[in-house]
């Protein structure tokens, strides 16, 4: 058994493709995969239970069949491939690339470890005697020229089920191979290949941000989890619009809490505002320390008791915010969202565990100028709006003019985001 406080954030995700308890063990954030065995009535010892049998299939839905996918595969995988050390090493360095590159997130629609897996076990299979480095730079090779959609197998398919949806990350295997084929001809050191991704900072202009609001803690575990387990269904729709030509969500959320006083304030919480953010619980305590233990507040106690209660007690929200890059396809110059955004919303408003007076979900748009600072990472430099030239006699254009006028000495405040879904060129 764990230790007292060794798990932390406990929370079910049973309508997953793959159901999973997510928590953190000591800080580190694990997926527990779990299932029923529905033929045993008795637990056996370890070393007895082969879940590599057929017979443990029988009785399970897919969701639990999908479950002991997992274990079942990995074991497959170390039976076929022809030097484990060589396959291990090497799948080490194309999860590492993986990971760099945010296209690790089985939740989110990207492949997750086996599905890794499965692709350098099928290349370590075509290159039975190469040693790790050269399997990982034949990876590349093999699997940016794969012919989609047709499934990667590493033995003759078995009868049983199959209900495989195949995903082909093409331009992240073509970067990888270019990279590969310098390395090995000593042109690049093999750090160049795990180079951070730059989603963010210079990969899309526009985005969607999905936007999961909660009013308590212990409902957002739930109420977030959820909708990061449906963002994938809103992608697959998404690529399906003929303006659209890649829509690729980040691999991971970005959890943020918020102190508000006011109803107002909590509606542009979940509009996507980040106004009222706030670091952490204590932040709220703190101040509330604070503010006791100063002598003016003495003095003004009946001017505060005279306020509101709404303007007096600061509430917490909290919300996940999933991002989904979008690059329109040549020729498009805008295209309207409302459709599939809002047929997304129904869809998950539409669980038997939501709650309006817990949860809300909001979908905005946002321009790569305006992303948050959180998104970013130390050293990485955020979009900025482009520089217009100045006019050729020095003088700025008329319309810059008009533009700026309002800003001498007193600059105009910030347009509002609204919630739009319509994205323009």
């Amino acid at each position: 058994m764990a230790p007292p406080n060794a798990i932390t954030n406990l929370t079910a995700v049973e309508e997953a493709f793959v159901p999973i308890i997510k928590f953190e063990y000591w800080g580190i954030s694990i997926d527990l995969i779990f299932s029923r065995i529905a033929t045993l009535t008795q637990f056996p010892p370890h070393n007895q239970l082969q879940l590599t049998s057929n017979e443990y299939l029988r009785g399970l839905d897919d969701r639990e069949l999908r479950s002991l996918n997992g274990t079942r595969v990995t074991k497959e995988i170390l039976n076929l491939v022809p030097e484990q050390s060589t396959f291990r090493t090497a799948l080490r360095a194309v999860k590492l690339w993986a990971q760099r590159r945010a296209i690790y997130a089985n939740i989110i629609g990207f492949p997750g470890g086996v599905v890794w897996a499965m692709m350098v076990a099928r290349v370590c299979q075509l290159y039975p005697k190469a040693t790790s480095a050269t399997i990982v730079s034949k990876f590349f090779l093999v699997m940016k020229g794969w012919p989609w959609p047709m499934p990667v197998q590493l033995k003759q398919m078995e009868d049983g089920p199959l209900n495989v949806r195949v995903w082909n990350p093409k331009r992240e295997l073509e970067r990888g191979s270019q990279i590969t084929e310098k390395i090995i001809g000593s042109q690049l050191p093999w750090i160049s290949l795990f180079g951070k991704h730059t989603f963010f900072t210079q990969d899309y202009k526009y985005y969607l941000a999905v936007i999961a609001t909660s009013t308590t803690k212990e409902a957002h575990k739930i109420w977030s989890g959820f909708v990061e387990s449906k963002v994938r269904i809103l992608v697959g729709e998404l690529e399906r619009h003929p303006s659209v030509a890649i829509a690729r969500p980040f691999n991971k959320g970005f959890e943020r809490q918020h102190l508000t006083k006011t109803e107002e304030e909590r509606d542009a919480v979940r509009d996507g505002s980040l106004v009222y953010v706030t670091k952490d619980e204590e932040d709220s305590s703190d101040t509330a320390t604070n503010q006791e233990s100063n002598g003016t507040d003495i003095a003004n106690a009946q001017d505060t008791k005279a306020q509101p209660e709404e303007a007096t007690q600061p509430k917490r929200t909290y919300t996940a915010t999933h991002y989904i890059g979008l690059e329109l396809a040549e020729g498009a110059k805008s295209l309207d969202l409302s459709y599939h955004v809002n047929t997304f919303k129904q869809l998950c408003s539409e669980w038997e565990k939501y709650s309006a007076e817990l949860n809300y979900l909001s979908v905005q748009h946002v321009r790569n100028i305006n992303l948050p600072d959180d998104v970013f990472e130390a050293g990485e430099i955020k979009p900025t709006r482009p520089l217009k030239k100045p006019a050729a006699n020095g003088a700025a254009p008329a319309a810059q003019k008009k533009r700026n006028a309002p800003t001498e000495g007193h600059p105009p405040p910030p347009k509002r985001q609204h919630s739009s879904t319509t994205v323009g060129g």
